[in-house]
C-alpha cells in the first residue's frame, strides 16, 4: 500500500503544478521588446511603388504574415 500513496501524492502533485502553469503562467514572464529595422518591397524592385504582402494565419484569428525584403537588391 505504501507505493500507491507515493504514486497518488506524485499524482496529485504533478496535478496541481500543471494547474497552476496553465491558469497562472508560472515560471514564464511577460516580455515586451521594439526593434527598428529598414525593409524593401515585396513587389518587383524596379516598380515605383513599394508593397508589403498581408494574409491572415487561419479564419477570424487577428493574426498576419507579413512578406517583404530584407534586401534593396535581392
Amino acid at each position: 500500500m505504501g507505493c500507491r500513496n507515493h504514486q497518488f501524492v506524485l499524482l496529485l502533485t504533478t496535478v496541481i503544478g500543471l494547474t497552476y502553469q496553465i491558469t497562472d503562467k508560472w515560471a514564464m514572464k511577460e516580455v515586451t521588446s521594439a526593434k527598428t529595422k529598414e525593409i524593401y518591397t515585396a513587389g518587383e524592385t524596379n516598380a515605383p511603388y513599394g508593397m508589403m504582402i498581408k494574409a491572415e494565419i487561419g479564419k477570424d484569428t487577428n493574426n498576419y504574415v507579413l512578406v517583404y525584403r530584407n534586401d534593396e537588391k535581392k
